[in-house]
């Protein structure tokens, strides 16, 4: 019986020394990871009552040694403490080390993971990974915006940039030029500059418009720019000086520029099919699909245009119409939102308690703009809107500078380096201005 004992009894203790040396061999062959990167970085604190520290997401350049907010905090953002979270490759290979930099006053520590640091003043991140050995420098940068980002400054360019005096006037964009077309002593004439500067211009010669053309029967849209004549006849420009006249299947009533597709863009237009009014699209006027009938609502002449193209939002694809006269010439009052569903156009209109008359609407920062020909404090009133569904008067920081005078029938342009451009105008006396004015929001300066 004792032998049967001391046989098990030799067993176990086998068992044991063999499970013990396997454990004391797994540990052995543990590598400790020599990645020092951080993987993501986060910032909050309890005097953050908005969530802005916390909502913000940090861009981690692992080759340019630098992590930092992209999008700003807002304006004026403060705080003295926050709980930092800096994450390695893995919950099991922490960091051994990581050495904090502040600046104003400068110093340098060794921190513990825990304890809470000045967000405005860290300057640059150490880590040392779980080897001991093997380090990684980070520049630290909290972007915060240093001046209002809401303020919308204006400047004006130049003015008296036209040769002789002027009796109606319209710029329009073509590529990269600026083009205002205007009437001086009953001639149709044209002036152009580089849509970079906007204040060097050069007088160009008209070739090929017929006799009569306003202004206002021309249009920037697909590659260049059309023109209607008074016989309905369309005429297109891929240089803004030569025109020529384009063959069309039916009379063109209205151009209203180019309709975004999800597909790219198409030129909505409204044609004359035997004495009904329907909306249309073409490419260059060559061949063109007649789509529905308009409302007798919708304004055919001296309208403003916008394209709607919100890139975060996919669906958001529109021409927005104010102002203008209807087929009856009596005044369209409404802001109408024009969108393509299957083979119709689609044609919200939105009344407004303000007059459309001689405004002028425009994209810019992912909302419509309206430059009304109401008035307040003898300046135009600025609105803005998502969509053109509900108006809201813009705050003090984006009115108009003191210096803006009045107008009505502007040309306002927007471009790719986020300035609003506005061209002429006719003043409260109902004189031509001829004066170029350019502003931009200070959040897209630099975008």
């Amino acid at each position: 019986m004792t032998s049967t004992y001391l046989s098990w009894a030799s067993v176990i203790i086998g068992g044991i020394l063999l499970f013990s040396s396997c454990l004391n061999s797994n540990n052995a062959n543990i590598d400790k990871s020599s990645d020092a990167q951080v993987y993501a970085l986060a910032l909050s604190s309890n005097a953050d009552s908005t969530g802005v520290l916390s909502a913000a997401e940090f861009t981690i350049d692992q080759v340019g040694k630098k992590i930092f907010n992209r999008d700003s905090l807002s304006y004026l953002f403060a705080v003295d403490s926050a709980k930092l979270t800096l994450s390695a490759s893995s919950t099991y290979s922490p960091f051994s080390q990581i050495i904090l930099t502040l600046k104003n006053p400068d110093s340098t520590y060794s921190w513990n993971g825990k304890d809470s640091i000045p967000p405005l003043r860290l300057s640059s991140i150490i880590t040392t990974a779980q080897d001991g050995i093997t380090t990684k420098p980070y520049d630290f940068k909290l972007n915060i915006y240093q001046q209002d980002p809401n303020i919308l400054t204006w400047t004006k360019v130049t003015d008296n940039y036209l040769a002789s005096s002027v009796s109606a006037q319209k710029t329009l964009a073509i590529g990269n030029t600026f083009f205002t077309y205007y009437v001086s002593g009953g001639t149709l004439k044209g002036a152009s500059t580089d849509a970079s500067g906007g204040k060097n211009w050069t007088e160009i010669d008209i070739v090929g418009l017929p006799a009569g053309t306003t202004p206002a029967m021309i249009t920037a849209a697909g590659k260049g720019a059309y023109a209607l004549g008074t016989d309905q006849t369309v005429y297109f420009t891929p240089n803004g000086a030569t025109w020529t006249s384009v063959t069309t299947s039916y009379p063109v009533k209205a151009i209203y520029g180019d309709l975004p597709l999800t597909t790219g863009k198409t030129i909505l237009t409204v044609i004359d099919d035997e004495g009904t009014l329907k909306f249309a699209e073409t490419e260059n006027f060559a061949a063109i699909q007649v789509l529905n009938t308009i409302k007798s609502a919708f304004p055919v002449s001296a309208f403003s245009t916008a394209q709607v193209n919100n890139p975060t939002v996919f669906s958001a694809k529109y021409i927005a119409v104010s102002g203008g006269l209807r087929s009856d010439n009596t005044a369209n009052n409404a802001n109408w939102l024009l969108q393509r569903k299957g083979e119709t156009i689609e044609a919200i209109a939105t009344e407004t308690s303000f007059s459309q008359q001689g405004s002028s609407i425009f994209f810019y920062d992912n909302k419509l703009y309206l430059m009304s020909s109401e008035k307040e404090n003898g300046q135009n009133i600025l609105y803005n809107s998502n969509y053109g569904l509900n108006w809201t008067k813009v705050g003090k920081n984006q009115t108009f500078d003191p210096e803006f005078t009045y107008r009505t029938q502007a040309s306002v342009i927007t471009d790719a380096e986020n300035y609003i451009w506005i061209f002429g105008g006719v003043s409260d006396a109902s004189q031509q201005l001829v004066e170029v004015w350019r502003g931009r929001l200070n959040k897209l300066a630099g975008e």
